[in-house]
């Protein structure tokens, strides 16, 4: 019965964690990112959430829309504050294993993005 009760316990708490998490990318805290990985991920969902606006519009910015240009305004401050947080806390994206596949992905979505215009 205690092992049912622990694996309950971590179940609600699992829960509540990722329930309570923003999944706008837009609206990371960027307080709570502590790991390198965790500021990695954040600057990826950022520049995912930054392709799928440019790529919705097959790359003419002139077919962007006002709330468009608002989430894309508020996704490169985002990705500021992220860079910024992270200078301020000394964490260096090498220490990251998927820093290096971050990288890969964003040259591959700068690339889409080329393609695109």
């Amino acid at each position: 019965m205690k092992k049912f009760s622990t694996y309950l316990a971590s179940a609600i708490l699992s829960l509540v964690v990722f329930t309570s998490c923003s999944s706008d990318p837009a609206e990371i805290d960027v307080t709570n990112l502590e790991e390198p990985c965790d500021f990695v991920d954040a600057m990826q969902d950022i520049a995912e959430a930054g392709f799928e606006i440019l790529e919705s519009v097959k790359g003419d910015e002139s077919k962007l829309t006002d709330d468009d240009k608002e989430r894309s305004e508020a996704l490169q401050k985002k990705m500021g504050e992220v860079i910024e947080e992270a200078g301020k806390k000394e964490i260096d994206f090498n220490d990251c294993k998927d820093y290096k596949a971050y990288q890969e992905k964003v040259e591959e979505l700068e690339e889409k993005m080329r393609e695109l215009r």
